[in-house]
């Protein structure tokens, strides 16, 4: 059960715009139709917050609008309010990344990959992790096995970018170093997680590197799970 709490300071502020986003798609959207109610305008988030929330007027005022700007980046690549309120259900989470990075992580996946707005309002969890540190880096790897045929089976960029950092390197660097010499150099720099020991780094030097030298793995997994955020502790 989702616990709403209101309060003043500007640190909860966006939290609570988002738990009340949730409460009012449960509210308002069946799991069936997803376009019962318009949210092309958010008088009707503001009446619901006010009346169903108790929020204040200026706070309801306040949190519809900053939803309001998050679901225009989305409208702007073409997603429709039905694929929106879908991704919200699923994650609402999506929607506390400013409008910068939404703009540039819709763009890579969208314009530069051509994911569809249908496939990632299903996969939403695609859309949190650090398009520099793990999506691109992980897409660049994948690309260059995919180019040199080296993969038995067609792998998805989405269950490849949700694998932990050490299950990664296990099943699509290491076993490719001798087929592709440079391939693991170029993934921990363009990561920034490991720096490569060894211009010629052999596959058991590598994983001594990675589970010995550099310690145990570390998990952060957020609680409401949005994001899971895999490091090497240094």
């Amino acid at each position: 059960m989702l616990i709403l709490r209101i309060k003043s300071s500007n640190n909860h502020e966006l939290s609570s715009s988002i738990s009340a986003l949730q409460l009012f798609i449960h509210a308002h959207y069946s799991t069936k139709s997803t376009q019962k109610h318009p949210i092309t305008k958010h008088h009707f988030m503001v009446d619901y917050l006010v009346n169903s929330l108790g929020f204040s007027q200026d706070q309801a005022l306040s949190t519809a609008t900053k939803l309001e700007t998050k679901f225009e980046v989305y409208r702007s690549f073409g997603w429709s309010d039905s694929e929106i309120i879908t991704m919200a259900r699923a994650l609402p989470v999506c929607l506390r990344r400013s409008e910068a990075k939404l703009q540039t992580t819709l763009n890579f996946f969208m314009n530069e990959l051509g994911y569809t707005a249908a496939y990632l309002a299903t996969h939403p969890k695609m859309l949190v992790y650090s398009l520099e540190k793990r999506v691109m880096p992980r897409n660049s790897v994948l690309e260059i096995l995919k180019e040199k045929k080296l993969l038995k089976y067609n792998f998805s960029l989405c269950s490849v970018v949700a694998l932990s950092e050490v299950k990664f390197l296990d099943d699509f660097v290491l076993p490719y170093c001798d087929f592709v010499p440079h391939l693991y150099e170029a993934y921990p720099n363009a990561t920034g997680y490991i720096e490569p020991p060894w211009p010629q780094p052999c596959i058991s030097c590598i994983r001594y590197h990675v589970k010995v030298v550099h310690g145990s793995l570390v998990e952060k997994e957020i609680e409401d799970g949005m994001q899971r955020d895999w490091r090497l502790r240094l």
